[in-house]
């Protein structure tokens, strides 16, 4: 159980209580002091606090091997076949106290949207609330400023999950996610596991606002694959490609300094010319796993909607 704990223990700190877990009443708890999470470790010693990476390299080396842990003269000795340690602990006081959401709104989403609308949470600090994913009035939403993509959600608060507890769910929970969440933190009981993260504390944007003034009058549908391949020519260029649909053939040019590359395929929908960002594309491609993709957009306006739920901002060529 202890690998569980490994992406919330830092590796380098310069709280050293934050670099042990504390182990008491059959289970281990860690904290960096924005996630909090507590597991099963059944050990019947007196509560310590024993450097977690030192501990869970010993798990490593005994290789399945029966352990034995004994407390003595403030050093945890570990045992486990030929292997013999011992590892100086801190006092239990000094370790951060740990807090779940025990009464609280219930959030519940699938991980599969959680992925997609994760892609688009931003990376610059600058803007920390937008560095985490909104959940919000029976919906997910993320943006980084020029993507906007928002997926369903069974919720009646508003909340903003930080990016890096985002990324413990993506990686440890089920198909369906479910947190208990109050004004502060928000809980995901796990099988063996409790993680608690504080919540990103700023406003974050009204997105409907942005869905409610997308002027298109155009729209453009094409088979996946045929995107993939058009993504390929595009990636050739570092920023922008030109997409111009004529007469249902779409031509899609990406230039360098080099040369000047193109692919020609078809698609259904109206005539026109727009220049898309090459990071937008592959975003779309990351959230959307449909055979089909269709992307809305107007003369008037600089976005495009893509498959009903991904804003993405354009160049009009």
């Amino acid at each position: 159980m202890l690998d569980r704990l490994k992406t919330i223990v830092p590796v380098r700190t310069g709280i050293p209580i934050l670099g042990c877990i504390r182990i008491e009443g059959g289970k281990a708890f860690a904290t960096n002091m924005e996630m909090f999470a507590e597991v099963p470790f059944a050990v019947d010693i007196p509560p310590v606090c024993v450097p977690y990476h030192d501990l869970a390299a010993l798990h490593q080396q005994a290789n399945g091997a029966a352990h034995e842990y004994t407390v003595k003269d403030n050093r945890l000795t570990f045992r486990a076949g030929n292997i013999s340690a011992r590892l100086a602990v801190l006092p239990v006081k000094e370790f951060p106290p740990i807090r779940h959401v025990e009464v609280g709104r219930e959030a519940v989403f699938a991980k599969a949207d959680l992925r997609a609308v994760s892609v688009c949470m931003s990376v610059e600090q600058t803007r920390y609330y937008l560095c985490g994913v909104s959940v919000r009035e029976n919906r997910l939403c993320a943006t980084d400023g020029a993507n906007l993509i928002r997926r369903p959600a069974v919720f009646d608060g508003e909340a903003t999950l930080p990016d890096w507890f985002v990324r413990f769910l993506l990686r440890h929970a089920g198909d369906e996610i479910r947190l208990a969440v109050d004004e502060a933190i928000a809980t995901w009981r796990g099988e063996d596991i409790i993680v608690t993260s504080k919540l990103i504390d700023g406003q974050f944007p009204d997105e409907t606002r942005i869905y409610g003034t997308l002027d298109h009058d155009k729209s453009w549908t094409w088979k996946r694959a045929d995107l993939e391949k058009a993504l390929d020519v595009a990636a050739l260029s570092d920023t922008w490609s030109v997409f111009e649909n004529k007469g249902g053939v779409m031509t899609v040019t990406a230039t360098t300094h080099e040369r000047e590359s193109s692919w020609a395929g078809t698609v259904e929908g109206d005539e026109g010319r727009v220049c898309f960002q090459n990071r937008v594309l592959r975003k779309v491609l990351e959230t959307h796993s449909g055979d089909e993709v269709k992307v809305e957009f107007g003369n008037a306006d600089e976005r495009t909607i893509w498959n009903g739920d991904h804003v993405a901002m354009h160049w009009r060529g």
